[in-house]
C-alpha cells in the first residue's frame, strides 16, 4: 500500500512521515530538500527557476515511487505527484512559469503519470495560511528565507481546489492540522479508509 501525506510547505508533513515510521512497519520515502540543487536559487529568483525546480521534484517523485513499487507492504511518500502538479499550478497561476512553459510541465507531468505508481491514499494536512506561515518562519530554513508569503497562500489554494475535485479514483482524506495530532490518531484515520 502506498500513502502519501501532503500539504504546503511547514505544515509538518516530515515530522508526520517521521513519527508515523517510528510506530508503522513501512517504507519512509522523503521530499528532496536537502539535496535539491534549485530550492535556494528558486525562491531567490522563482520565474528563472520555476520550471526547472518543478521538473526536478516530478522526476524524482516518479523514481521514487518506481524505486519503492516493489516492495511489500506500506510505503509511505512525503508527497505525491499530484502534489507536485498542484505546485505547477500555483507557480503557473502567480505568473512564475508563463503558459508555455507551464504546457511543458504538464505535458511531462501527464506523461509520468501513465507510468506512474500512484498512492493508495492521499493525507492532507490542512491547516490555516497564518498557521503555516508561522512553522515556515519557526523551521527558519536557509533555502526558505526568500519564499514569498503569496507563494504559500497560492499552494494552499491549489491544495483545496485539488481535494474538492479529486482525480478519478483517488482516495483522498484530509485531517486538520493547525494543531500537530498523534501519529497514533492519523494512523486510525488512515485503516479507517483501507477498510472503505
Amino acid at each position: 500500500m502506498r500513502i502519501a501525506i501532503e500539504g504546503a510547505p511547514g505544515v509538518g508533513k516530515s515530522t508526520l512521515c517521521a513519527q508515523l515510521g517510528e510506530i508503522l512497519p513501512c517504507q519512509l520515502v522523503t521530499e528532496p530538500v536537502d539535496d535539491n540543487y534549485y530550492l535556494s536559487d528558486y525562491y531567490l529568483n522563482p520565474s528563472r527557476w520555476a520550471l526547472a525546480m518543478q521538473i526536478e521534484l516530478l522526476t524524482r517523485r516518479v523514481q521514487d515511487a518506481a524505486r519503492t513499487s516493489h516492495l511489500a507492504g506500506i510505503t509511505l511518500h512525503d508527497r505525491s505527484l499530484w502534489g507536485d502538479r498542484i505546485f505547477g499550478m500555483a507557480v503557473h497561476q502567480m505568473g512564475l512559469m508563463d503558459a508555455r512553459e507551464f504546457k511543458t510541465y504538464d505535458r511531462v507531468f501527464r506523461a509520468l503519470l501513465e507510468k506512474a505508481y500512484l498512492p493508495d491514499i492521499v493525507l492532507y494536512l490542512r491547516a490555516d495560511p497564518d498557521v503555516v506561515w508561522e512553522r515556515v518562519q519557526a523551521r527558519d530554513r536557509a533555502a526558505e528565507k526568500g519564499m514569498p508569503r503569496e507563494y504559500l497562500d497560492k499552494v494552499l489554494q491549489e491544495y483545496e481546489r485539488f481535494f474538492e475535485d479529486p482525480p478519478i479514483g483517488a482516495v483522498v482524506t484530509a485531517v486538520d492540522w493547525n494543531e500537530y495530532r498523534p501519529a497514533k490518531d492519523v494512523v486510525q484515520v488512515l485503516l479507517h479508509h483501507t477498510k472503505q
